[in-house]
């Protein structure tokens, strides 16, 4: 007998697919959404540095965030940017980079930022911070 959709065993299988399917749909996501988040944090970061608001931050985020965005801005790339979609990879690919080095020193911002909001410090980076 061949069995059809309407088959128990088969509409399980389906039924673990499709699931299956809605779970890698949310990772991704999930991991676009952290990243923005991320970069929302790094303009955040940033501010409060800039304005001498928070200094703990290694040498080494401070250059990063530097390189990547001289990267960003520079017309010297290794894909050009005229190219459309393929040529912001490269981009892409630097600030992944950045924010793999950053993550330890966003997650202390981060913390920073917790306890500066329980403390009852007004936000002032509303507009880039979290």
């Amino acid at each position: 007998m061949m069995e059809d959709e309407t088959t128990p065993k088969t509409f399980d299988a389906h039924t673990k697919n499709i699931s299956g399917e809605r779970s890698k749909k949310r990772s991704k996501i999930k991991i676009l959404i952290n990243f923005l988040q991320d970069i929302r944090l790094t303009f955040s970061l940033i501010k409060d540095y800039w304005n001498g608001d928070y200094r703990d931050v290694s040498v080494l985020t401070v250059v990063s965030i530097v390189v990547a965005f001289l990267y960003m801005v520079s017309p010297i790339d290794l894909v050009t940017d005229m190219i459309p979609v393929i040529g912001w990879i490269d981009d892409i690919v630097i600030i992944v980079l950045c924010l793999k080095l950053l993550h330890g020193d966003l997650e202390k911002y981060k913390k920073f930022k917790a306890e500066a909001r329980a403390a009852g410090h007004k936000d002032h980076t509303r507009l880039f911070g979290n």
